[in-house]
């Protein structure tokens, strides 16, 4: 069996920091995440996360941006992602 990269909750949350750091840069103030949990199937496992993404705004605002992302637990890689209008 292969290992597996994303092993928790924790390494989830740290993958999609450095995915939102890539994709906003310094603008990124923080990642929260409500919900975490893990899909064992058949034939693909996959993480599933629920959160916001912090950004800063102008001046002192800051944007907040709901997201749901599922990623692939052997690879890291984000399979699907979804943005959630509040």
């Amino acid at each position: 069996m292969a290992e597996q990269k994303l092993e928790d909750a924790l390494s989830v949350k740290l993958a999609l920091k450095n995915y939102f750091q890539s994709e906003h840069g310094n603008k990124l103030v923080n990642v929260e995440l409500r919900k975490v949990w893990y899909h064992g199937g058949v034939e693909k496992d996959i993480w599933e996360a629920e959160g916001d993404v912090i950004l800063k705004g102008f001046l002192w605002t800051k944007k907040r941006r709901s997201f749901k992302y599922q990623l692939d637990p052997k690879s890291g890689a984000i399979i699907g992602y979804q943005e959630v209008k509040a």
